[in-house]
């Protein structure tokens, strides 16, 4: 398979998938709702058993503003950020070309070639599929066309998930 795939990323789009990725590799969402278990479960045993955790209720109550903060930093500001830094590097837009070993990222200086044995996982989100290295990901916005974007899909499978279901992440 050799795909050459031109691709514009606006900034609603940009800011969705930057949301999906911060979710997805720092667990928001399951943070906030742990915290917030946590301090209702110290709530119901000081007024239902009447036990003490005076002390534990004021470090809860910390973590529980903590990882809600954390929620609006990812939602809000991160995004923006990065979507600021993408057009400053003139990257919200390109030519990549997906075939059988990788990714080709075409640009005036020339090209990037990536390896598929370079990520280690794909996510896939409303609007692209995120690759990921260590600290670092990759984007491959969705098309329309179905039949390509299910052979998008099952090469990333193959390729980079080695044969496993790619998680769909909202």
């Amino acid at each position: 398979m050799k795909l050459k795939v031109s691709y514009q990323i606006n900034e609603a789009a940009f800011i969705r998938i930057y949301r999906t990725h911060c979710h997805y590799k720092f667990h928001l969402r399951r943070s906030l709702l742990l915290s917030c278990f946590l301090w209702l479960f110290v709530m119901i045993m000081e007024k239902w058993y009447s036990m003490d955790f005076d002390s534990m209720e004021g470090i809860i109550s910390i973590l529980v503003i903590v990882s809600a903060l954390f929620n609006v930093l990812c939602d809000i500001l991160l995004p923006k950020t990065a979507y600021k830094n993408l057009m400053q590097q003139q990257a919200d837009h390109g030519t990549m070309t997906i075939q059988d070993d990788g990714l080709i990222f075409h640009d005036e200086h020339g090209d990037i070639f990536r390896s598929w044995d370079q990520y280690q996982k794909c996510i896939e989100a409303e609007d692209a599929f995120l690759l990921y290295q260590r600290d670092l990901f990759t984007i491959i916005m969705k098309k329309d066309d179905n039949e390509e974007l299910e052979n998008i899909r099952y090469l990333l499978k193959e390729k980079v998930n080695q044969g496993k279901v790619i998680k769909q992440k909202k």
